[in-house]
């Protein structure tokens, strides 16, 4: 027996039309009662999800959806049942080969003859390659495109949050700021695509140092920084110095001979230098430009 006859005292016998309507459309169509119960799947679940439409009858219209999502879908359906309005909502909601997929959730109230809702009817169409372009947007909003490091606006705005962190925890805060030495002449003399691969290995090697707790970003040009969260003090900032000076060891090839990198690195600890992110990048920056005076390859 179709599924379909579930629904039919829910929607003023316009059992045929409704039929015609969901079992061609490739947005997936649930009718629910109030308490979440699914009473009617139509068929493109099997597309969507992976599993027939029979598999659901009976089941929570909450189940399989992606933990982080759920107390959102949840209230949007109560919204819908207690206030009898229309709701959309965004989730994600496994499918049968193991991964979860998105979908945007248009949920509306069915009500009887006295205006009390009965059930809701939820349709829902996959939004993924919607999610993968605002993906894309967000990476490359905050994402330097050569590098592929956190650029100034991301490097500076997570430095904010991690700082009020910081200072409502009792954290000690390290800063490094440094940028490649003799970098704009390399770049006019070897040219500026041997350029952007000095900057793009010279990055992969700063990725190699980084812990988990470390975060690095490429503020313009050569000028590169590092953010240490929760320290000790001095000691890990000697630390990232040496490791940093090990991977450059090691030449870089560019246009088929070989160059060595160096750096010159200026740092700051909160609370001791600064209390804010421009207080600390200032004194970072200062000691920075301090060492270049006396030499590269200073610390």
């Amino acid at each position: 027996m179709d599924s379909l006859i579930y629904s039919t005292d829910l929607l003023g016998g316009n059992y045929e039309q409704f039929k015609q309507i969901v079992e061609n459309s490739k947005d997936t169509i649930k009718i629910v009662d109030i308490c979440g119960r699914i009473i009617y799947a139509s068929r493109s679940h099997q597309y969507v999800y992976g599993c027939d439409a029979i598999e659901y009858i009976g089941k929570s219209v909450f189940e399989s959806v992606h933990p982080d999502d759920l107390s959102g879908f949840r209230s949007a359906f109560e919204a819908v049942v207690n206030k009898n309005e229309s709701v959309i909502s965004e989730m994600r909601k496994f499918h049968k080969e193991g991964h979860y997929i998105w979908l945007e959730a248009s949920c509306s109230p069915v009500v009887n003859a006295d205006g009390e809702v009965q059930s809701v009817i939820v349709v829902t169409r996959d939004i993924g390659d919607r999610k993968e372009y605002e993906k894309n947007l967000e990476y490359m909003a905050y994402h330097d495109f050569l590098t592929g490091l956190y650029n100034r606006r991301k490097f500076i705005q997570i430095f904010e949050n991690l700082l009020i962190n910081a200072e409502e925890r009792y954290l000690k805060l390290g800063v490094l700021t440094m940028d490649l030495d003799h970098f704009k002449r390399m770049n006019d003399h070897l040219g500026h695509d041997a350029g952007d691969k000095l900057l793009q290995e010279f990055s992969k090697r700063l990725l190699a140092c980084k812990r988990d707790k470390d975060l690095i970003g490429r503020l313009s040009g050569d000028e590169f920084a590092i953010l240490i969260f929760d320290i000790l003090g001095e000691s890990e900032i000697r630390e990232w110095r040496d490791r940093i000076t090990a991977s450059l060891e090691e030449p870089c090839v560019l246009n088929n001979s070989q160059y060595n990198i160096s750096v010159s690195i200026g740092s700051a600890i909160f609370p001791e230098n600064g209390r804010s992110v421009s207080e600390l990048m200032k004194f970072a920056d200062l000691a920075l430009y301090d060492m270049k005076r006396k030499g590269k390859e200073n610390i």
